[in-house]
């Protein structure tokens, strides 16, 4: 029905603009094409973006796997030494328990001038105890 491609004047709008319909078939093509290039374009960039978002964070994941085995070797070697440090304490009081036998009364108290002459030779077998 030709009447559904009039102006309110009774003219076809296609006269109006001055085009006639292939012309303007024409340009609604290139208008369709330059927006999808438009699209096209903006799709790009943005996986260019993430492109390289998932490189750094790969990067950053490799740097901070790095990390975490070093602080764990770290660890590890911090509770062998933890525990070679606690052998020296345990045999150290067992050193010290025998030392003080022998400096018991009978009444189990100590003798104070055995524990005083005793203090100046435990400095020495603690420094040669710990390796000092």
């Amino acid at each position: 029905n030709r009447s559904d491609h009039l102006d309110p004047n009774g003219e076809p709008f296609c006269h109006r603009e001055g085009l006639d319909p292939d012309e303007r078939r024409a340009r609604r093509v290139v208008s369709n094409r330059e927006s999808a290039r438009r699209s096209r374009m903006r799709k790009k960039k943005q996986i260019e973006e993430l492109q390289q978002q998932v490189e750094q964070l790969m990067v950053l994941n490799h740097n901070l796997s790095e990390k975490v085995i070093n602080l764990l070797e770290s660890n590890h070697q911090m509770i062998q030494e933890n525990s070679h440090l606690k052998e020296k304490v345990s045999s150290f009081h067992l050193l010290m328990a025998e030392m003080l036998i022998p400096m018991r009364n009978v009444d189990g108290s100590i003798n104070e001038r055995d524990v005083n002459h005793l203090r100046g030779e435990t400095s020495n077998r603690t420094n040669t105890f710990f390796g000092r």
